[in-house]
């Protein structure tokens, strides 16, 4: 056989074995498509056990009888081989066969040889061309009605009716043990609902997971339910990291319901049948962190500020600021305390889950421990309580300041009542001796009455309910004493800066936040108002309309914490709550903070310096006055005819006087700054010079002698010299006065100058502001509340004066008289 012929004679055995094989194994898928289909229906639900096992042996019998037939398969030998190869090549004279067929009579006469051996060529080259063609399907003669293509089709509508349940379905036609009769709606749920807290939803199980499939990770404390419908003696074996739950209201059929605490794997059955199984993981829950992210801050009005961080795989439900005193004073730890030291809940970050960075301003003022050595630690604790500590810090516990002295001496003697029960008598004692000479001390009636009261109630020997009490009353008539009306007026400040502080936490509707932002404003007007009553009174004089803020050197106005009020309800309105809340907290922060300015009698040096300012700055408005009369008089020189002559003398003799003045002015001005020295000093006697060369311009240039002008030019550019000196020696007086010089740490002068920390030229908003006489007419314009017809006016007005000066600068020109041609 040629070996061409020979490799196609095995092509052709495989398509002839593949053509025996395929209708057994086309057996074989569609017995297995009906044994599904028919699982998938629940067709072994149905059954009973003597029926489920017929049905599974018939099939087993069936599928066995197809195998055995397929073991009676033979390799097609070459006589088949060929003569497929005949069929594929479409002859009618069998080349492949003919190839390997043999003379009758080999021993025939030589031309008979040579015609056969013709004979084979032409086979040879009629069999090189043959290709064995694809295998035929018989299953179109075996399965004439086409019922594969059914069992197909009930194949995936039945598995797709059986959803989860296909495999418990096919399970139940190997379930022997008993009888398994379960109604027609029979039907097994369960699934895994996760804590709230977490945030994660619920897990659908599949009962069908076998032990070597992965478990299902979820967290700790998470429920499991399971829910069955028509599923007769339905069992539930739990391991031991479920612990059986209330299932609540039950649904139809049976429910049951599990929390999970550890690892744990459950398993279902139903009529003694396994429904299944399925391992759990316990995802643990960590506990919390809490970190300080800044030292303690204490407060001029006696809070503390934290500044904390949170931490948690879930999130943070709490926060905690608690207090463990050191060692207490010998007087104080000899009796018995009636309070314990202060613990206080703090509010939790504005993230999701209260996880974050932010801070939070505690009043300890109250308690008695204020001003005593303290541990610090803050804990914060999830849903499940569990607890996380910061590092402790050892702080100072700030205490509220008293300048009044009886307010100081009850505060004290409230401590001692408060933290050391067992000796009242000495306490009593002290407001005794606080009783004598009312008028003598000034003692208010009010005080008198409430000490005379104290005293009364500590003779009756009081149990400790009642100490308690005397203890609030005294805490409070120390605070009249100190601030009056503004305690009442700063406690509903800040109830009403938390009650916006938890709305914007929760995410509350823009009217309920519009609500709260008004509440907080007139909180905050009445805040002011006391503490504006406070400083008028202290003073003795008309209430001042700003206060400081403490460390920040910032003088604060009703108007700038107003300009604050309605950033925070534009930002609230608009839905950017974080900023809000950022708004919120700065705000607070300089609330606590803010004192109200003293109005403190300044020493006999800090006058005298008041006083040459204030005559400085009228000087050297004066002094351009007198430099625009003199520029104008230059300009209306040469529109003047000669016979006017007498008049020009007249007129440039009496702005010489004018300028005359002036320098002698200056001159008692030196005078009233003994020792003055430095940059001020030389600023002011260069401007004394400037004044004299343009007084000898003035009185030395006639204008007979002069006809161009040029002393009265020189008069004009001496002035304007004098003018810079001044300006420089004025605002080298404010620097040295602004430095503090003469003035104590704390004090202040009505307007703002000389507060601690205060940058010289700046406003509250750090802005550089017009300051003692400089010269600038801006300073003197005052446009707020005009209407705006005459903020116009007055621009205009301001652009024209600038525009006069003979000493600006190029630029400077071109720039006013662009503005002037935009305003008009």
């Amino acid at each position: 056989m040629p070996p061409q012929l020979r490799r196609a004679a095995r092509q052709a055995a495989g398509v002839l074995m593949w053509e025996q094989l395929w209708p057994v194994l086309a057996a074989l898928l569609v017995l297995a498509g009906l044994f599904f289909s028919l699982s998938y229906a629940g067709l072994w639900l149905m059954l009973p056990r003597l029926g489920r096992i017929i049905g599974v042996v018939a099939f087993g019998f069936t599928g066995l009888a197809i195998l055995v037939q397929g073991a009676r398969l033979r390799w097609p030998g070459t006589p088949e081989r060929l003569s497929r190869l005949d069929r594929d090549s479409g002859s009618a004279h069998h080349p492949a066969s003919g190839l390997v067929d043999a003379l009758a009579n080999p021993s025939a006469d030589q031309a008979t040889g040579e015609l056969w051996a013709m004979h084979l060529r032409r086979l040879a080259r009629a069999a090189s061309a043959i290709r064995v063609k694809p295998p035929r399907s018989p299953l179109a003669r075996l399965d004439p009605f086409a019922l594969r293509a059914g069992v197909l089709v009930a194949l995936v509508a039945s598995a797709i009716v059986a959803g989860s349940q296909r495999d418990i379905r096919v399970a139940a036609a190997f379930d022997w043990r008993e009888a398994f009769v379960p109604g027609p709606g029979f039907r097994v749920d369960a699934w895994l609902n996760p804590p709230a807290y977490t945030g994660r939803p619920p897990l659908l199980v599949k009962l069908h997971h076998a032990a070597a499939k992965a478990p299902l990770a979820v967290p700790v404390n998470s429920q499991l339910v399971v829910q069955a419908a028509h599923a007769p003696d339905f069992r539930i074996l739990a391991g031991a990291g479920l612990k059986p739950l209330p299932p609540g209201q039950k649904a139809a059929g049976t429910a049951a319901k599990f929390l999970l605490t550890q690892d744990a794997r459950v398993s279902f059955s139903a009529a003694g049948s396994d429904l299944g199984s399925v391992s759990l993981h316990a995802i643990p829950d960590r506990p919390p962190t809490i970190i300080l992210t800044a030292p303690p801050k204490a407060n001029a009005r006696g809070t503390l500020t934290l500044a904390y961080k949170t931490g948690d795989d879930y999130g943070v439900t709490g926060v905690t600021a608690t207090f463990t005193m050191l060692p207490l004073p010998a007087r104080l730890a000899r009796g018995r305390a009636l309070v314990g030291p202060p613990a206080t809940s703090l509010p939790l970050p504005g993230a999701q889950g209260g996880i974050g960075e932010t801070s939070a301003t505690i009043d300890l003022t109250k308690s008695p421990y204020a001003g005593l050595q303290a541990t610090l630690v803050l804990s914060d604790h999830d849903a499940i309580g569990q607890k996380g500590l910061s590092q402790p810090v050892t702080i100072r516990l700030p205490q509220r300041p008293f300048s009044n002295p009886l307010a100081r001496a009850l505060v004290e003697q409230r401590r001692n009542l408060l933290l050391d029960a067992d000796h009242p008598n000495v306490v009593g004692r002290a407001f005794e001796a606080l009783l004598i000479a009312p008028a003598t001390f000034h003692t208010p009636s009010s005080a008198y009455v409430g000490m005379r009261h104290v005293v009364d109630a500590l003779e009756r020997a009081p149990d400790d309910a009642r100490l308690r009490q005397l203890g609030d009353f005294i805490w409070q008539m120390a605070l009249d004493l100190e601030d009056g009306h503004i305690p009442q007026a700063e406690l509903s400040l800040r109830n009403a800066q938390e009650k916006l502080r938890r709305a914007l936490q929760r995410g509350a509707s823009p009217a309920e936040i519009a609500r709260l932002s008004q509440q907080l404003r007139s909180a905050l007007d009445k805040f002011m108002a006391e503490m504006a009553k406070k400083a008028a009174r202290d003073a003795g004089k008309a209430a001042p309309r700003q206060a400081e803020a403490q460390g920040q050197g910032k003088i604060i106005t009703p108007k700038d914490l107003q300009s604050m009020m309605d950033r925070l309800q534009q930002m609230a309105e608009a839905g950017d709550t974080a900023g809000a809340r950022k708004l919120l907290d700065e705000m607070q922060k300089i609330l606590e903070n803010l004192r109200t300015a003293k109005n403190v009698k300044p020493d006999a040096r800090q006058q005298q310096m008041d006083r040459a300012m204030g005559a400085l700055d009228k000087l050297t408005r004066q002094q351009q006055a007198l430099r625009d009369d003199t520029f104008r008089q230059d300009e209306t020189r040469q529109d003047q005819n000669r016979q006017d002559r007498q008049g020009q003398i007249q007129a440039r003799s009496g702005l010489a006087r004018r300028q005359q003045a002036l320098r002698d002015a200056l001159n008692r001005l030196e005078g009233l700054l003994p020792g003055q020295s430095g940059k001020a000093g030389k600023a002011l006697g260069d401007a004394a010079r400037a004044m004299g060369q343009a007084e000898q311009a003035l009185k030395n240039g006639p204008p007979g002698s002069n006809p161009d002008g040029q002393g009265q030019g020189r008069a004009v550019d001496a002035q304007g010299q004098a003018l810079q000196a001044l300006r420089r020696g004025a605002q080298a007086l404010a620097d040295a006065m602004a430095k503090g010089q003469g003035m104590a740490e704390g004090q202040g002068q009505q307007g703002g100058r000389g507060q601690q920390g205060q940058n010289p030229g700046q406003d509250p908003l750090g802005r550089e502001i017009g300051r003692y006489g400089k010269g600038d007419s801006t300073s003197r314009m005052h446009l707020d509340g005009l209407p705006a017809v005459e903020r116009a006016r007055r621009v205009l007005e301001e652009l024209r004066q600038r525009l006069s000066r003979p000493d600006l600068a190029p630029d400077e020109r071109a720039y006013l008289q662009r503005l002037l041609r935009h305003q008009q």
